[in-house]
């Protein structure tokens, strides 16, 4: 088998099921088990996060003097609303964008391994530069720099060269296109791109007027902070609301979910899945600062993509 959802923001864990024509191989996880493994320890962090939360805020509110109030400074302070803040929804279609990822990802991760699959990353930050071009344009700041186009482009050039065997020339073959797991991987880092484009869209201000030649990376503001976490935290939000509707009312992934549990599946695996999953929200949370101190959301998501 293939490795399991391993991107920029993933650590590598062999925990893939083995094909079907392996009768002798131990069963593993399919890439719908994997996807559910993900919304569970999403739902375990969101929970023991709000538990720490609310512990902190009630210690301190017990530690004031006099003239005490009930506001539980534990608790992260959250000033986007859905009727107030264009910035709440986009950050819950993110989190759908991004448990959508998941899902596209882990099943290309049936068809293929991680050496092929890795470099399709590139494809999706082509999306995520032009659609970056649209946010510099309605908010009036600078969109990318010669020397950054540079960049970009040995990026892209070195990170796709492993999908295609170094041969670009592939690429322009439709046979390249119709394997089943390059078209899983794209849709995945489509979503992703999606969810990163919003991210970026919603966490960075540009500090520097769009005449400066170069508005290079430079540590963002407190309130750039601020909605970095926010974006994050409402977008792991709505990735447990995706993965609930979706492992409910969808037969075959209820199916899959139920046989998890089954005993089917050495609990070994389960425990790696969980630990990579772990990992990756981490990733996620430190993606989402990466976005708010950089001006171009292509950039960074290429250079996640090399580093993979």
């Amino acid at each position: 088998g293939g490795f399991q959802h391993v991107d920029a923001r993933r650590p590598e864990v062999d925990c893939h099921v083995p094909t079907k024509s392996d009768a002798d191989a131990e069963p593993g996880l399919t890439g719908e088990q994997d996807t559910a493994i993900a919304g569970m320890v999403t739902v375990a962090g969101l929970l023991v996060s709000a538990v720490y939360w609310v512990a902190t805020g009630v210690s301190e509110w017990h530690s004031m003097a006099e003239g005490a109030t009930l506001e539980l400074k534990g608790m992260p302070k959250l000033r986007w609303g859905p009727l107030t803040h264009l910035q709440f929804w986009l950050a819950m279609l993110g989190g759908s964008m991004a448990f959508l990822h998941y899902y596209f990802l882990l099943k290309a991760f049936e068809g293929a391994p991680s050496t092929v699959l890795l470099p399709l990353v590139q494809v999706a930050s082509v999306s995520v530069l032009f659609g970056s071009s649209i946010v510099a344009l309605l908010r009036n700041e600078p969109w990318i720099t010669p020397v950054h186009t540079l960049a970009y482009v040995l990026m892209f050039i070195g990170g796709i060269l492993p999908a295609c065997g170094g041969q670009l020339s592939a690429l322009l073959q439709r046979s390249f296109w119709n394997q089943g797991f390059v078209s899983f991987a794209i849709m995945a880092e489509f979503a992703l791109g999606l969810h990163d484009l919003m991210l970026s869209g919603c966490a960075y201000h540009a500090e520097r007027s769009p005449d400066d030649p170069a508005p290079a990376p430079t540590p963002g503001s407190e309130d750039d902070a601020v909605e970095s976490f926010e974006f994050f935290v409402w977008s792991r939000c709505s990735f447990v609301a995706t993965f609930i509707g979706m492992f409910t009312f969808f037969p075959k992934l209820n199916s899959e979910l139920r046989d998890l549990f089954s005993g089917r599946v050495p609990t070994r695996f389960i425990w790696l899945s969980a630990l990579s999953e772990g990992l990756t929200v981490l990733g996620f949370y430190l993606a989402s600062i990466a976005y708010g101190l950089f001006y171009q959301a292509g950039i960074v998501h290429a250079a996640e993509a090399s580093l993979s």
